[in-house]
């Protein structure tokens, strides 16, 4: 018998971050915070935009995503508690790296490319100064690492709304398509590759538990949302 996941807890909440760390820390390009029901496995993603302007504990008033520069995953878990007024109670944060290593380990993500700048051009945006290159053509297209991190990372045009939407529906993809019981074996061996290119609380037992979590977890009802635009900051980082 497998043992119950999270014994004595009814809503597990992680707190889920994508920052660029490829010269030195930089600041959280993603920000989301995952409630868990792990007696049902159900579980809704609430995104929390990065240009929010919120009060950062011992920094002042500054958009959210600064916290990852002055203070790191702990910074940022204390300054997203204390807008949400919610304890959290884990954390996972990928690298701009780990997540192409990681989604490439998984065997690339099927994914809907919408026509963001219409007319069949899809999503292209280039920038040499960041590295990041992203010519994704619309409709259904099998994305591998590279290409994944322009999808959720592109912002050209549109706001961190629609950016959101976007990190939410590559999860639910990546979600349905990789965390099947019948792939937990074919899994097994990628999970250990996956863990070193991501930083979390999470020990050995509990991402167990987490994975048996999710196994189960029906993507048809994942929840999701946006903290609303008011109050944020416009302009790019």
């Amino acid at each position: 018998l497998l043992p119950t996941p999270f014994p004595g807890k009814r809503c597990v909440t992680v707190l889920l971050m994508g920052a660029d760390d490829r010269k030195e820390r930089g600041r959280s390009d993603t920000i989301m915070l995952m409630f868990l029901n792990p007696r049902r496995s159900q579980a809704a993603l609430l995104s929390v935009p990065r240009d929010l302007r919120v009060q950062i504990p011992g920094h002042g008033l500054d958009k959210i995503n600064h916290s990852y520069n002055y203070g790191g995953v702990e910074l940022t878990k204390r300054t997203v508690e204390k807008v949400l007024d919610t304890e959290i109670d884990y954390y996972a944060k990928a690298d701009f790296n780990g997540f192409v290593e990681i989604v490439d380990m998984l065997g690339g993500v099927d994914i809907e490319v919408p026509d963001v700048e219409g007319r069949g051009r899809g999503m292209n945006y280039d920038d040499n100064a960041d590295r990041l290159h992203i010519h994704l053509k619309p409709g259904m297209q099998h994305l591998d690492g590279e290409q994944a991190i322009g999808f959720v990372r592109y912002r050209k045009g549109d706001s961190d709304v629609e950016r959101a939407e976007r990190q939410q529906q590559f999860l639910k993809a990546m979600a349905k398509q990789k965390l099947k019981l019948r792939n937990m074996l074919k899994l097994a061996p990628v999970a250990s590759k996956a863990l070193k290119c991501i930083d979390s609380n999470f020990s050995l037992r509990e991402s167990m538990e987490l994975a048996m979590v999710l196994k189960d977890l029906s993507t048809d009802n994942l929840l999701t949302a946006a903290i609303p635009s008011r109050g944020w900051i416009g302009g790019g980082v």
